[in-house]
């Protein structure tokens, strides 16, 4: 059963007399289901991050197999199992450090990016291109791919629900609970923007060779481009 019953309790709070039962166990076990699949997906893009720092790394055009890739995505999914298991106590400490990690590698992309593409003695890309340019590299619509688009960011600003999961044992929760969705939601926006952006202005414009990166990740390909110069 669902422990961290924020929302479902909400739910069965403001939803109409008929529909209490049915909506809240709706909402409990689809958010369950979502958490499940959301530890999967970030596991999996971590561990495609983790092979391609060390395809970069060893600089001699390995890749990694399917295999590989599998291992090292299921060795983080029991990682992060044992350690939600064991470290209920320090979770608090981890948490806020994790704050901290995440402020300072914002921090250290948007410096890093653009003085390493200055560096290399190339041009910050235009904010035509920042703002305006659409590169369909899909299947779908154009105008569906732009609302795909869109899943990215949610990623972020979605964080508010932690604080609701949360707020059953939360202090002084009237309070504390909506600074914190406030506080997640909006930091997320402002700083996943900063981020966004400085990526846009420093990626290689043509957008294919980002995503058919040799390393196996788009985003290593964004960091290699731009700061090559800056490693070697």
């Amino acid at each position: 059963m669902p422990t961290a019953g924020g929302l479902y309790w909400w739910t069965h709070y403001f939803a109409g007399e008929k529909y209490k039962n049915p909506l809240s166990f709706l909402i409990g076990y689809s958010n369950t289901l979502g958490l499940i699949g959301g530890i999967c997906s970030v596991d999996y893009t971590l561990a495609l991050m983790i092979i391609s720092c060390v395809a970069i790394s060893r600089d001699d055009g390995w890749t990694a197999s399917r295999g590989v890739i599998y291992a090292v995505y299921v060795g983080l999914i029991l990682l992060h199992a044992i350690s939600a298991a064991l470290s209920g106590r320090i979770m608090p400490k981890i948490q806020t450090a994790c704050i901290y990690i995440n402020i300072f590698l914002v921090i250290a992309t948007v410096i890093a990016l653009p003085v390493g593409k200055v560096t290399r003695g190339e041009e910050l890309n235009s904010g035509n291109f920042v703002f305006r340019h659409l590169d369909n590299q899909t299947e779908w619509p154009s105008g569906w791919a732009f609302m795909l688009a869109w899943l990215a960011p949610i990623w972020s600003i979605g964080s508010f629900d932690s604080c609701v999961h949360m707020s059953e044992e939360a202090l002084h929760a009237a309070k504390a609970v909506p600074l914190g969705i406030i506080w997640s939601a909006g930091s997320a926006c402002v700083l996943g923007f900063l981020t966004l952006t400085v990526m846009a202005a420093t990626m290689d414009p043509n957008v294919s060779n980002t995503i058919n990166s040799k390393f196996g990740q788009p985003m290593a390909q964004v960091f290699f481009f731009s700061t090559y110069c800056l490693l070697s």
